[in-house]
């Protein structure tokens, strides 16, 4: 089998995907998708000065020399509460008016006096201790100004960011829709979880992990169908979905074996090999077919190397076809146990981080072979073994690649450092 790089498929998986069309959508229906447009305030946050607790607006002025022994006596002029429109009043010297936090403060008053700071005597606010100008005041604009960058295009939406954009007034969103994804899982050894498996049989475990990953990654599950290692029910499976799905993936049937016939079915239906093996580990045997201007994403049978075929090809597809790419955090660590590997090959390994060492962070890399998942279970990223060496001592500086610091940039900004390897 003729090898290509990481960094070859990485360019051909992406240059395969196209962007999804630019859809404003509610706020409700945003959560987790990637905003397509930098987002910018309307109006100055607070609009307006208000109160920050309750209490009675005053000016500090008025509150000058007050004592427990002498407090300032101000009398009441009113009140406010949140909601309540710009008052069209001035404060007027000596006076005070009774807020509630939220309330917007009228002009002459620069302060708040706590409710249980004050006592209220026939009429008369007793103020006990001088307070400062802007004390418990929300000042128009402190938190942000009109015009000023909000949430920034390519960033994932997430709960805080839907709160910031709905008290900056914006109903709906600019996105690009989410692209339906297909799974296709292969092997007549196959049988769906909750059903009692012959004694030649596995559960199929590829069709949930794969749903996970398309959802981690942004894409919409269109449809999760398994079928036997028999060419007529591969094509008629890959012939539907590929007039419904924006991306196919499939796990299975992908290898060299003589029942391996997925990639052989693809090229029947017209369908273009992009690549045909990776000289990665796990998930060497991963390829790429076109069928009618569907990219077919054809990962290995084994869990684990699905896992990373698609951590490293179909994820990138999929936010490409959401308008960003992702740049993953990498960080340097010294490796705890001795590594040696295939020249040629880059290697992606289960690792955990420890931070704690006094000597400086250690990549703890993880056994696993690439049929099995358990061991992927509470891992921190990829310890990552690059193609052009073979050993690695203990001590030695690596990389980990982590999952969950991600940050994304929009395809406007050009590609930048994604495909690196």
């Amino acid at each position: 089998m003729a090898l290509i790089s990481l960094k070859e498929a990485k360019t051909l998986a992406l240059a395969s995907v196209r962007v999804q069309p630019l859809r404003r959508v509610p706020l409700h229906e945003a959560f987790g998708r990637f905003l397509a447009e930098p987002a910018l305030a309307s109006r100055p946050s607070p609009a307006f000065d208000n109160a920050a607790m309750d209490g009675f607006a005053v000016s500090s002025p008025d509150t000058k020399g007050a004592s427990a022994a002498a407090p300032a006596k101000l009398k009441l002029q009113g009140e406010l509460h949140a909601g309540a429109p710009l008052p069209d009043t001035d404060l007027r010297s000596g006076h005070a008016m009774r807020v509630f936090t939220g309330a917007p403060l009228p002009f002459g008053a620069d302060a708040v006096v706590h409710l249980e700071d004050a006592a209220e005597v026939s009429g008369v606010i007793h103020v006990p201790a001088e307070v400062p100008p802007g004390h418990s005041v929300r000042r128009r604009g402190e938190e942000y100004l009109a015009n000023e960058l909000l949430v920034s295009a390519g960033r994932r939406l997430d709960a805080a960011a839907l709160g910031i954009l709905a008290a900056a007034g914006q109903g709906q969103v600019p996105v690009y829709l989410q692209p339906r994804v297909a799974i296709v899982t292969c092997g007549d050894e196959l049988v769906e979880p909750g059903q009692v498996p012959a004694p030649h049989q596995v559960h199929d475990a590829n069709g949930a992990l794969l749903s996970g990953l398309v959802r981690e990654a942004g894409g919409v599950v269109h449809a999760v169908v398994r079928v036997a290692d028999r060419d007529a029910e591969l094509r008629a499976a890959l012939e539907q979905l590929a007039a419904e799905a924006d991306v196919i993936v499939t796990a299975g049937g992908a290898s060299v074996g003589g029942r391996d016939r997925l990639k052989a079915v693809a090229q029947a239906l017209g369908g273009t090999l992009g690549f045909d093996g990776v000289a990665i580990k796990p998930g060497r045997p991963v390829g790429l077919a076109l069928i009618r201007q569907v990219p077919v994403a054809l990962l290995p049978g084994n869990p684990g190397a699905a896992m990373v075929a698609f951590d490293q090809l179909v994820r990138p597809m999929l936010l490409k076809a959401q308008g960003v790419f992702e740049h993953r955090h990498v960080e340097r660590a010294a490796l705890q146990v001795a590594q040696r590997k295939q020249p040629g090959l880059t290697v992606f390994l289960p690792a955990q981080l420890d931070r704690t060492q006094a000597g400086g962070p250690v990549v703890r890399p993880r056994k696993v072979a690439p049929g099995q998942l358990l061991g992927l279970l509470g891992i921190d990223g990829w310890l990552v073994l690059p193609s052009g060496q073979s050993d690695f001592p203990a001590g030695a500086q690596v990389e980990l690649e982590t999952f969950g610091q991600a940050t994304h940039t929009p395809l406007s900004l050009g590609l930048g450092d994604e495909i690196t390897r």
